[in-house]
């Protein structure tokens, strides 16, 4: 009986901590999956009430958000029997998705196999991992991106775990050649025993603040560097978070103040500041301090005076009467500035203030106050005075004219004599932007890219504008300008410089207007040409067909006179044959003449030409003409251009061809095609030769150097050449000796 009660006590303990357990527990028949039972936290967990879910499946109720999840979950359950920590994503009864981790064991109760399911909502711990993820992202970024030199030291042996970007550009050092090693290591104190106090406070103290210290550079530069640690936790390891700040310019600037300071301090110990006091009756009863007048001016001269019983070269007895007045007014005064002679010559400033003295009935007692010698400032201003005034003469007596503009861009100042002249007053635009000046030649684009330029606060020059006066005169300007910036670098506006350029762009718009005309003279001189050039085709046509019809009459003439004189004395004979090479001269400079006029209407046809093998082509037609003659070629291999390859064999022909000619008489000749080193092509023999003072002439037509009886020709040869050669935007010249052989050189434009 005792043991009943103790398993029924059991029971209802475990149906208790089943019931009001925290975590969400069901019983799930293993066979099928079906909710056999589930407590409260269940209910409260997932939206189920306790009788709506049992008897239904995990399935059916879609408590699994993923079914990924489930299966992976069902595949361990079948394996192990248990499942411990399986985190996945559940589903509330609304449809809220949420972070679980679900734990499984598989039981054996009343003989039928039985699966314990707990489930814990790990939504919060899950959001807290993600924020700790991103705030160790952000800590990370930060510590990257830092604008201040930020080191994470290993505290136990003062290692570098990691440096950031500004370290590297702070030190030289690569953050790869820091990490795993120690300041001491790399170098870094100026004085390393500072270091080993530094160690041994930061060990005692935890933490760091404003410690000063010399840091050597990678490159050998000392800067002074302020450094500041805490100690942090990192995986578990104590670790030191460095900050250091570069304070060599603050040092160098505290050096500075500090002998500012000690110059200010000589300053007021050696200035012209003095004190003053004055009676009732305004006479001068006191005067202290470091002061010029001591000296120019003795107390005894000055005690017992009035201020204006003292020489002073600026104050008219209308100035006195004033000052008087506020004097017996009882008012106080500032900064009353008289320039008074000294004994020993030329003049000091001095500004005055004081105020009115009242015993403690309210009696008036005098006065009392400071002065100051501001002659260096009085220069300063005057000088300051003659420089705006040597400026604005400047501005006015040149063609340009200085402007401002504020922040907003908008004219705070211009002057320029021009600008009048231009019927513009100067300030007639101040307080507006240059856009909203009615520019003729401006649209809304080429404004938007000058607004562009100024908000980048970019220099800008020769901005060309067009605007019309108010008495309807059209003028060009052009305007540069350059940003300008305060003393803590805030952008305050622009300062510039205009310029009227009126005459040169009306002389430019003349020009084009000249260059229209010149080409419009050009095109109708072109026409003209095509004309003369139809009209020389004609008269070639007319040479070609009315010149030669007389030849062959002559020729047909020739031979019926040799038929009828079968046997013609020596005299007849010899009228003969000179009739007939007269004529047949004459048929070779009209088919000359007509070359040579066609060669400048032919139209190029350009291709890569090997002019090595049209070379020896022509010298094999040359050889075949005359076996007999013994003649060495040498004719360069390689030798190309871009060219029509038609025009070229005609120049290659006629200087080959007078090569050939002019060496006949040699009963061995050389004739070379060649390149110079210079990047001629070249043509040499060795032959008669010519005059060089004839060499300019060689390229006219119909102007040959030998007679006829020695060596044939109409001299049209080479003027084709040098006009074939033009075309192509070549050149041709001649060089040679009598009896010394000739060279001929040409060139030809690269492809």
């Amino acid at each position: 009986m005792k043991d009943d009660d103790l398993l029924r006590r059991s029971q209802e303990l475990l149906d208790k901590l089943f019931r009001n357990s925290p975590a969400a527990i069901a019983l799930v028949r293993l066979g099928d999956g079906v909710l056999l039972d589930l407590n409260d936290a269940y209910e409260r967990m997932f939206g189920w009430q306790r009788r709506e879910a049992i008897g239904q499946s995990a399935e059916a109720l879609r408590v699994w958000a993923n079914a990924g999840d489930r299966a992976r979950f069902l595949e361990l359950m079948a394996a192990k029997g248990r499942v411990a920590d399986f985190e996945s994503q559940a589903r509330r009864r609304n449809g809220e998705i949420f972070d679980s981790l679900v734990s499984s064991e598989a039981i054996e109760v009343a003989g039928e196999r039985i699966v314990l399911v707990i489930v814990l909502d790990i939504s919060a711990r899950k959001r807290a991992e993600r924020a700790l993820s991103a705030s160790e992202e952000r800590f990370g970024k930060m510590f990257r991106e830092a604008p201040e030199t930020m080191t994470l030291v290993r505290a136990a042996d003062a290692t570098y775990l990691d440096v950031n970007r500004e370290f590297e550009k702070q030190t030289g050092f690569a953050r790869q050649e820091v990490v795993g090693r120690t300041s001491f290591d790399l170098g870094l104190w100026h004085v390393p025993q500072e270091r080993e106090a530094m160690l041994r406070r930061l060990h005692e103290s935890g933490r760091l603040s404003n410690l000063e210290f010399v840091l050597r550079r990678r490159d050998g530069a000392l800067r002074g560097v302020q450094l500041n640690c805490v100690t942090i936790e990192v995986a578990g390891e104590a670790c030191w978070l460095f900050i250091l700040r570069d304070i060599t310019e603050r040092k160098r600037a505290e050096a500075a103040l500090r002998e500012s300071e000690q110059r200010f301090r000589v300053l007021s110990e050696l200035s012209a500041d003095f004190y003053w006091e004055q009676d009732e009756q305004l006479r001068f009863v006191e005067r202290v301090g470091h002061t010029w007048e001591r000296h120019s001016y003795p107390a005894a001269d000055v005690i017992g005076k009035t201020r204006w019983e003292l020489s002073a070269l600026n104050m008219s007895e209308e100035d006195w009467q004033r000052h008087r007045a506020d004097l017996e007014a009882r008012r106080e005064f500032r900064n009353l500035e008289v320039e008074r002679p000294l004994p020993s010559g030329g003049t000091r400033w001095i500004s005055t203030s004081g105020r009115p003295i009242f015993d403690a009935e309210g009696r008036f007692r005098g006065y009392r106050g400071v002065g100051s010698d501001v002659t260096e400032r009085k220069r300063a201003e005057r000088a300051l005075r003659e420089s705006e005034q040597r400026f604005r003469a400047l501005v006015d007596l040149s063609s340009d004219w200085y402007w401002a503009t504020d922040a907003e861009h908008r004219f705070t100042f211009r002057e320029g004599e021009i600008l009048r002249r231009m019927g513009i007053p100067p300030e007639a635009d101040y307080g507006i932007r240059r856009w909203e000046m009615g520019f003729l030649n401006m649209d809304e684009q080429a404004w938007a890219r000058h607004r562009a330029a100024l908000d980048r606060r970019a220099e800008f020059r020769d901005l060309l504008l067009e605007r019309r006066s108010p008495d309807g005169r059209v003028h060009w300007a052009t305007i540069s300008g350059r940003p300008q910036y305060d003393a803590e670098g805030h952008f305050v506006g622009y300062h510039g410089t205009g310029r009227d350029v009126t005459r040169q762009v009306l002389a430019e718009q003349h020009l084009r207007q000249l260059n229209e005309a010149l080409e419009q003279k050009v095109a109708a001189r072109t026409a003209d040409l095509d004309a003369a050039n139809r009209e020389l085709e004609a008269f070639s046509y007319s040479v070609s067909h009315d010149l030669r019809a007389p030849l062959r009459q002559i020729d047909g003439f020739l031979r019926l006179l040799s038929k009828e004189i079968p046997q013609p004395g020596e005299k007849a004979a010899h009228y003969l044959d000179t009739i007939t090479s007269a004529a047949q001269r004459m048929s070779q400079l009209i088919e000359d003449l007509l070359g040579f006029s066609r060669i400048g209407r032919a139209e190029l046809k350009k291709r890569d030409v090997d002019l090595s093998a049209l070379a020896r082509l022509v010298a094999k037609e040359l050889a075949t003409g005359a076996p007999e003659r013994r003649v060495e070629w040498r004719i360069t291999e390689g030798l190309a251009a871009h060219a029509d390859a038609g025009l070229m064999r005609v120049v290659l022909e006629n200087l080959l061809g007078n090569a050939w000619k002019y060496t006949r008489r040699k009963p061995r000749a050389t004739i070379e095609f060649a390149r110079t080193p210079a990047g001629e092509f070249m043509v040499r023999d060795d032959g008669a030769g010519f005059d060089p003072k004839f060499a300019k002439s060689l390229f006219q037509p119909f102007r040959r150097l030998h007679a006829a009886q020695e060596f044939e020709g109409s001299g049209v040869g080479l003027a084709t050449v040098r006009r074939i050669l033009e075309r192509h935007g070549g050149s041709v010249r001649a060089e040679g000796a009598v009896d010394a052989g000739a060279t001929f050189h040409f060139t030809l434009p690269p492809a």
